[in-house]
């Protein structure tokens, strides 16, 4: 969908991840980017060889920018990963359960990129887990709404919501947004 090539300057991707096993260096939870630079668009992914999420974003200069979740993710634990960029007030987090666990100043807007949003790929691994409640939104979501989203799972309070994946609706290989 074209409107999720946010091109703008702020970005919040949520989801619900249980890493299960190893398959790749850089497994994505959510990816909308290209295989080859300029770099552009988003993505969460799984390191497997510093085992921690990281959310990065290509701004208007093909660079990533990258915040790296400073603690280590378990195998067959669950986590609430969040990444949030806001180049108007220069910083880009990642939350882990809801709280902030990696930060990085960043300047620029996101560059597009014509790929299509990809959940539990990019174009160069599977995601080896379980992904549930994808979320995608316009704006920097505050550590606020970040805690609610995370302890109460109120998806319908904001109105930034570009895309909400539930993972409970569907059949085949049908995934519906709600």
């Amino acid at each position: 969908s074209e409107s999720l090539d946010i091109t703008g300057t702020k970005l919040t991707i949520c989801a619900f991840v249980k890493v299960t096993g190893e398959i790749h260096e850089n497994s994505a939870i959510i990816a909308k980017t290209t295989n080859n630079g300029p770099w552009g668009g988003y993505q969460i992914i799984w390191e497997i060889v510093n085992q921690r999420f990281v959310f990065q974003v290509a701004n208007d200069n093909g660079d990533w920018l990258t915040a790296a979740s400073d603690i280590t993710s378990e195998l067959g634990n669950s986590y609430f990963v969040t990444g949030v960029y806001d180049s108007d007030t220069g910083n880009s987090t990642i939350y882990i359960d809801g709280e902030p666990h990696g930060s990085i100043n960043v300047t620029g807007n996101i560059r597009s990129v014509s790929s299509p949003v990809q959940i539990g790929l990019n174009v160069e691994s599977y995601f080896n887990g379980l992904i549930d409640q994808i979320s995608i939104w316009d704006d920097a979501l505050t550590p606020e709404q970040i805690d609610s989203l995370y302890n109460n799972q109120n998806y319908e309070i904001q109105d930034a919501l570009l895309g909400y994946w539930k993972f409970n609706a569907g059949s085949g290989n049908t995934l519906y947004d709600h």
